[in-house]
């Protein structure tokens, strides 16, 4: 007796009798669903993120942001120079170009029909709106769409939301946004107008931010071009303000205000080389007037977010290192978009690599600023997911997690100041000034001193340490300059 084996029907299972096929065809619309629905949960997270700050800058008492008050009361001024110049005829505006002045003129211009307070909530909000916008067309053109809202929610909480942005730094921030708009729609068919304006408009913004666009312009034009002498063209007119701005401050003797602040030794150097980076995470401990943390009997909350900042740099220092030394098997191309081609990532390649040595010489006090490396970290992320792909990009999505919690536990802790700003008078219980200032001009010594009130030393924001512009500027009062790095150069009080 011959026993024949028919053949088993194709795509038909072993235990259900059911296609095999239809059954991996359902399992990944399964999964295509669930990638979905994660994506739109890590978009939630990053605009709910926004719009909750959004709304606490709204409805908080002041838009208290450490440097911020300043530039809100120099922009005040400004626009008193228009409507009222004799009000404000002790302040001298620089008679040229100034880096830093973007910022101050928008807020200038907002107070022309708003008051301030309203003008600087406008702004503030408008900066969160471009971002959340730019970053969003960052991932659009640069990462697979299963990663969009992973790497979106990652960027909201460490370059929107950056330490910049709570320290005030308004022109840095408004730069970096700038920025970060010129590399995502940057192409080979970009014309010299269009380079030219972000030019202008990035020295106006920030010194530091046209710094580092400079030689990412010239490497992408290098790079995209076969005419050279389009880079003349492109940077002529930035070139033309930045010789002015040099010539105006020889002219007229400006002496630009230096910050007393140094290294004590070798062993400061490397922990702020290594710590720096620390600043990229999503957590901060704002501190009371008085100098106590607002996590002072909640010791807890202040160790998570320090471990969440912690986990971040690490995620993101492995990140970084596999995509520019190539640590990964094969080719580190991006396969989410054609759009940049094998010239254009070698040219980011390599600025990548000049970010990242001008950081490990960058020293602490550069002509008065503060701190130039750090300013080189956010760009270097930003290249580095560009040129990154599929497999190591894990990495990122893994430090999408510790800085989200970090970014929320800040906001949530903004919200609480806020709302005690509301209703109590934290004011009155502001800090008295020690008479016997700090030990040293070391920088550690001059932060325990700085931090002497609170236990924690690290990821301190003084939010309320120029709380008292915000009084001056609604009894009208202008008593005095405090920065002189944008277009308000001195002041000289009347007889």
């Amino acid at each position: 007796m011959v026993v024949v084996r028919m053949p088993k029907p194709a795509g038909v299972c072993r235990r259900s009798g059911t296609g095999c096929a239809r059954s991996e065809e359902d399992n990944g619309l399964i999964m295509n669903q669930f990638r979905i629905w994660v994506n739109w949960f890590w978009y939630g997270w990053a605009i709910g993120l926004v719009l909750s700050l959004a709304l606490i800058i709204a409805i908080a008492p002041a838009p208290y942001f450490h440097d911020f008050g300043e530039w809100l009361y120099q922009g005040k001024i400004l626009a008193l120079k228009i409507t009222d110049s004799a009000a404000v005829a002790g302040f001298t505006v620089a008679p040229y170009p100034v880096p830093n002045s973007l910022a101050p003129v928008l807020l200038a211009l907002l107070c022309l029909v708003l008051t301030p307070m309203v003008a600087g909530k406008v702004f503030l909000i408008l900066l969160l709106a471009g971002w959340i916008w730019i970053l969003w067309r960052f991932t659009c053109r640069f990462t697979l769409a299963e990663n969009r809202g992973v790497i979106l929610v990652l960027l909201v909480a460490v370059i929107a939301l950056a330490s910049f942005f709570w320290y005030g730094f308004i022109s840095y921030q408004l730069g970096l946004l700038l920025w970060f708009a010129f590399l995502t729609n940057f192409n080979e068919r970009c014309s010299n107008n269009w380079i030219a304006g972000f030019g202008v408009a990035l020295f106006m913004s920030h010194a530091m931010v046209f710094l580092t666009w400079v030689p990412l312009v010239v490497l992408l034009i290098l790079a995209s071009q076969p005419r050279q002498w389009r880079i003349l063209l492109a940077l002529a007119p930035s070139g033309v303000l930045v010789l002015w701005f040099m010539l105006g401050r020889r002219l007229t003797g400006f002496d630009p205000p230096v910050a007393d602040a140094r290294m004590s030794g070798i062993a400061e150097i490397l922990l702020y080389k290594f710590g720096s980076p620390l600043l990229l995470g999503g957590f901060r401990n704002f501190l009371l007037p008085d100098g106590t943390s607002l996590f002072e009997s909640q010791v807890w909350l202040y160790r998570l977010g320090a471990i969440t900042n912690f986990l971040v740099v690490a995620l993101l220092g492995v990140y970084i290192l596999q995509v520019f030394l190539k640590l990964n098997a094969g080719d580190n191309r991006n396969d989410a978009s054609n759009l940049i081609s094998a010239p254009l990532e070698q040219s980011l390649r390599w600025f990548g690599w000049t970010l990242i040595a001008a950081y490990l010489i960058a020293p602490y006090n550069f002509f008065g600023l503060i701190n130039p490396g750090g300013r080189l970290l956010l760009p270097l992320l930003a290249v580095g997911l560009v040129l990154a792909d599929r497999r190591i990009l894990r990495w990122a999505q893994w430090a999408a997690i510790p800085a989200a919690l970090g970014a929320t536990l800040s906001v949530a802790a903004y919200g609480i100041l806020m709302y005690r700003a509301g209703t109590e008078d934290l004011l009155t219980h502001a800090e008295i000034p020690s008479t016997a200032g700090p030990p040293s001009d070391s920088v550690f010594a001059f932060n325990d001193w700085l931090y002497r009130n609170t236990r924690y030393k690290y990821f301190n924001y003084r939010i309320f340490v120029l709380a008292e512009r915000f009084a001056q500027l609604r009894a009208s009062q202008f008593p005095g300059l405090a920065f002189r790095t944008g277009p308000i150069t001195d002041y000289h009080s009347r007889p």
